[in-house]
């Protein structure tokens, strides 16, 4: 996980630093920021549920959460796209940013507990 996270995170800011200068690197981050993400969902997903018993509804929040969160930046940004393209990858780093803090409660939170048995 930490490894997919230091994907993301190099990849969003050589997005923001580079996206202007070049497309291969715009290409290159895009690379990057996928697969540091595919492997971060069901990564973070066993591992939470190995520390925290989760009922159905805390399932149904998290999916809801994540859809809204994955959508969410696109109609918040297609106003802005045109007359201030940066705002993309800002809004990217920012993401990343809230990602890597979520992942340091989430160890900060399970550390210390025993893991649950079935």
């Amino acid at each position: 996980m930490v490894l997919s996270l230091f994907c993301v995170m190099l990849s969003s800011a050589v997005f923001s630093s580079l996206v202007m200068v070049s497309p291969l690197a715009t290409w290159l981050a895009t690379a990057g920021l996928g697969l540091g993400m595919s492997a971060l969902f069901g990564t973070s997903l066993i591992w939470t549920c190995q520390y925290v018993a989760l009922k159905h509804w805390h399932m149904a929040a998290t999916t809801l959460a994540m859809s809204l969160g994955n959508t969410s930046p696109a109609f918040l940004i297609a106003p802005w796209i045109e007359t201030y393209p940066m705002v993309l990858p800002y809004v990217t780093v920012s993401l990343s940013v809230v990602l890597c803090v979520m992942f340091a409660i989430m160890l900060c939170f399970a550390r210390g507990r025993s893991r649950l048995t079935a």
